[in-house]
């Protein structure tokens, strides 16, 4: 929480805009500004806390591994706030969190902002001993939360995705497609020592109806939905050319 307290709003001001109190606002609920969001791999609530009381948004969803299943502890709970167990690494997991978003409401492409945030870690997604069922986890986990991103995001809108700085290869095959659906990338550490995982946030999907844009959308849904987690491919997830990767880091800040 302290982290996202402290750092995001200066890192990103545009993204973690802090919202006045709606009884401040207007007497109409209807005309103050609102903010919604989807929290995937979000206990113990640090993100939901932060983008609730701190930035005073609106509503969100929430979903983690249950604790039976080897997850966290989900602590923090707001009246503003859903909150559904959830374990990332099944196929087709994106299905029912998507069922049980526009169940309560969340219509596709109406979220301002998605928190990406299921690592290959003990509380989130174990490793596993076998060194093949850990990759294959890692691939289905971003499987299933970009397919939502894709599905929920609204134009305008931002996602904050964190992966494990290990896995460097499939990290810059999807950094290259964020890259071609967002307007900018900010790449940060958690500056925790003891973690690897990298925090990439997204500001700006699909930047002016961009035709381009939209077709990366497109293609990466599709991508995403004809290539099962199979990481004895490995080819098929990484970064295959400089010249993706030049372009791409024209496009993104690192923030240290």
């Amino acid at each position: 929480f302290e982290f996202y307290r402290g750092r995001l709003p200066q890192m990103c001001p545009e993204v973690f805009m802090k919202l006045p109190l709606r009884s401040a606002t207007s007497d109409k609920l209807e005309d103050a500004p609102r903010k919604i969001f989807a929290d995937i791999g979000s206990a113990p609530g640090g993100m939901s806390k932060f983008l609730l009381t701190s930035l005073h948004w609106t509503k969100g969803h929430a979903f983690s591994l249950a604790p039976e299943d080897g997850g966290l502890e989900m602590r923090y709970h707001n009246p503003s706030l859903e909150f559904e167990c959830a374990d990332l690494a099944e196929n087709g997991a994106y299905k029912r969190i998507a069922s049980a978003l526009e169940s309560r409401g969340f219509k596709k492409h109406s979220l301002d902002f998605i928190n990406l945030g299921v690592v290959i870690d003990v509380g989130q997604c174990n490793r596993d001993d076998d060194p093949y069922v850990t990759a294959k986890k890692s691939v289905e986990v971003c499987r299933n939360q970009f397919l939502l991103m894709l599905d929920f995001l609204k134009p305008g809108g931002s996602c904050m995705w964190i992966h494990s700085g290990s896995h460097l290869d499939t990290y810059l095959f999807y950094l290259n497609w964020l890259n071609r659906m967002f307007e900018r990338l900010r790449v940060t550490n958690t500056l925790v020592p003891s973690r690897s995982p990298v925090y990439t946030i997204a500001e700006n999907f699909i930047p002016g109806d961009s035709d381009a844009a939209l077709k990366a959308c497109d293609d990466f849904r599709e991508f995403l939905l004809s290539h099962p987690a199979d990481p004895s491919t490995p080819e098929i997830w990484q970064v295959n050319s400089v010249a993706s990767l030049c372009m791409m880091c024209q496009k993104y800040e690192v923030k240290s």
